[in-house]
């Protein structure tokens, strides 16, 4: 988890059941208490998410996946 602010936080997951995996990469804009989860390109399971600023950030995973996160300003 990050927040880039006191109210707009990323979360990332996922879910490994065997046979179908299911990355997460969730967003919220008011401190936590509703996150709406983001289309991704890849359905790894995701390990961490940093960003260097609130509009530019990564996310990486399983199978050494590294997605480049760029939030509308």
């Amino acid at each position: 988890m990050f927040y880039t602010s006191t109210t707009d936080g990323w979360a990332v997951g996922g879910y490994d059941g065997g046979r179908e995996e299911s990355g997460l990469l969730l967003h919220s804009t008011d401190g936590g208490t509703v996150w709406k989860a983001w289309d991704m390109p890849s359905r790894e399971c995701l390990n961490d998410v940093f960003f260097i600023k609130p509009t530019l950030g990564w996310a990486v995973g399983k199978g050494g996946i590294v997605l480049r996160i760029t939030p509308p300003a």
